[in-house]
């Protein structure tokens, strides 16, 4: 019913949830997970509500650490808290969707010491992304489609996949930020420039590019005639 109001947790006001049960974050898709975890915007707010002042104190460091407003730690939910809570939430999603296997405690680990969305303050963070299986399995499919004619095998899929996170295991970004709401990134892989590098590799690969030159080469003779 619009305009109903429930008590979230131990919030000592209540929380409006109509519309934020509707926004919906992927809060974890870590490696060897089959689909996604996802809270809403409501389920969110009531999970801190919920944690201990203890929890919140160590949740707002961490969130502080990694850039975000997060206003007095205190152990209290604050506006600035909650808000800081989300956009870590958000932000995380935009991660993941990128392909990196992450959840909230990884995230901020990872980019503790950035300027982050919050303070613009200068640091450095160092992120080692990791595909998720999902999101390989699709991409290795795709180009071995393109390149060699043909599906994958599950044991090339997962040798890929493998190959992959060793290489971004390898070569994790660096992102500096300058304090002023600037940041530059280094450092990294690209993950569909090195997963085509070793498929064309394979001999089915070869044999489809050599059958393709052939065809095209057949036309053109083809049409002097």
């Amino acid at each position: 019913m619009a305009g109903k109001t429930t008590t979230q947790g131990t919030g000592p006001t209540p929380f409006d949830a109509t519309g934020a049960s509707t926004v919906s974050y992927i809060t974890s898709f870590l490696p060897g997970a089959t689909s996604p975890t996802k809270m809403t915007e409501a389920q969110l707010n009531k999970q801190l509500y919920d944690m201990s002042a203890a929890e919140r104190i160590a949740y707002a460091t961490k969130l502080k650490n990694a850039g975000y407003s997060v206003g007095p730690i205190n152990g209290a939910v604050t506006k600035n808290l909650r808000q800081a809570w989300l956009n870590a939430h958000s932000d995380l999603q935009t991660e993941i969707q990128a392909g990196q296997a992450l959840d909230l405690p990884t995230f901020l680990t990872a980019n503790t010491g950035a300027g982050g969305t919050g303070t613009g303050g200068a640091g450095t963070s160092i992120a080692t992304s990791q595909i998720n299986d999902t999101a390989a399995t699709s991409l290795i499919t795709t180009l071995f489609r393109n390149l060699a004619d043909k599906d994958p095998t599950p044991a090339e899929i997962t040798k890929y996949t493998n190959d992959l996170r060793k290489a971004q295991m390898a070569n994790p970004s660096k992102t500096v930020y300058d304090g002023t709401g600037k940041s530059m990134t280094t450092g990294g892989i690209d993950t569909q420039q090195f997963l085509t590098q070793q498929i064309e590799a394979t001999p089915e690969a070869k044999t489809n590019r050599a059958t393709d030159a052939y065809s095209v080469m057949m036309q053109e003779l083809g049409g002097l005639r």
